[in-house]
């Protein structure tokens, strides 16, 4: 669903903004990927063990491309052909094992070929579904609402979504091993994301709705899912993190969760901080108006507390591009000075 909504989300943003610049992107990659390359030299592990946050920070960068090539064609139904030749490109460069990493080694980047392209070719397409139906929602969504027959396509498409969650719980449940379904997932993940979609939003009342415990789970989504291996789990992820007496189980449990999502909070925070600290002034307040999910730094009042003081730079420290030079070599020479 987070793959999903990547998709969606930006694909959806670029049709209406139509801001391919550099200073959105360098604010949504910043915030991806603060915590995850922090962690990786200061707890001696690999920028790979987290690997969603470069899972996803690859995603944004194929979404922006597919888009920003011939941006023009991006309100006609050409950018079917966009998205179709993307999505094949992706497969291809996946399966024919074309990433760069033999420049990576040679840059003293050590990078595990084989569990990336187990990463990325898990749900290699559910992108493409988010951002196929932000191009439907767009391009189709009104003349869909004002057709004669739309009550009755609305009622047929939440009886087939909850048809189509079962069948999926039960093809799921019947696999015989995980090894087997992962061969299946790239196709069939689409199914139950669809189907909880049209589910959410079947009735006015359910759309009028909304939960304030998971809304606060999103905006630390990220968090959660990197911390989880230092502050939930143990003795790299083989283990469980016991703070209590390991027989009172559920005390253990309720006392790590309160602890880990507590930190996660506080990190989710200090990131966004940091990532709006990184970009000030190349990037004002407005230009992250357009950040999705967990990309949101948080409110100004909160960044300018946390953020240290810096002065307004100046020349070509301003440029977004210099920038991004120096960070990439700062961070291949503490790669190859850490090994």
């Amino acid at each position: 669903m987070y793959l999903f909504m990547t998709g969606y989300g930006h694909c959806m943003f670029f049709c209406n903004k139509a801001d391919f610049g550099l200073r959105r992107l360098t604010a949504v990659l910043l915030r991806t990927n603060v915590l995850a390359v922090a962690l990786a030299y200061v707890m001696g592990t690999s920028y790979m063990d987290y690997y969603f946050a470069p899972l996803s920070s690859a995603w944004v960068l194929i979404v922006w491309l597919t888009m920003r090539v011939r941006p023009d064609a991006n309100a006609t139904r050409l950018v079917w052909a966009k998205v179709a030749a993307s999505a094949a490109a992706a497969v291809v460069v996946n399966r024919a094992h074309l990433w760069p990493f033999g420049l990576l080694a040679r840059l003293g980047v050590q990078w595990s070929a084989r569990e990336w392209e187990f990463r990325f070719g898990t749900d290699i397409f559910i992108v493409y579904v988010g951002m196929a139906t932000a191009v439907v929602y767009l391009q189709h969504g009104k003349q869909l609402l004002a057709h004669p027959r739309w009550p009755q396509i609305h009622r047929w498409a939440v009886l087939a979504a909850a048809a189509a969650l079962g069948w999926y719980v039960w093809f799921e449940l019947t696999r015989e091993t995980k090894f087997v379904y992962n061969r299946w997932h790239p196709y069939v993940a689409w199914v139950p994301t669809l189907a909880f979609v049209v589910l959410r939003n079947a009735t006015p009342w359910l759309r009028a709705r909304s939960s304030g415990a998971f809304r606060f789970v999103g905006l630390i989504s990220l968090e959660l899912f990197i911390a989880q291996f230092h502050l939930f789990l143990a003795a790299d992820t083989k283990g469980i993190l016991v703070l209590v007496d390991p027989r009172l189980w559920f005390v253990n449990l309720a006392v790590t969760s309160l602890v880990f999502v507590a930190m996660c909070r506080v990190l989710g925070t200090a990131t966004g901080a940091i990532a709006s600290w990184l970009m000030a002034p190349a990037c004002p307040p407005a230009a992250a108006a357009g950040l999705e999910m967990s990309e949101l730094p948080r409110t100004a009042t909160t960044l300018d507390r946390l953020a240290p003081a810096r002065p307004a730079a100046a020349g070509i420290v301003d440029s977004l591009a210099v920038r991004w030079a120096v960070g990439l070599v700062v961070l291949l020479a503490l790669n190859r000075y850490y090994g």
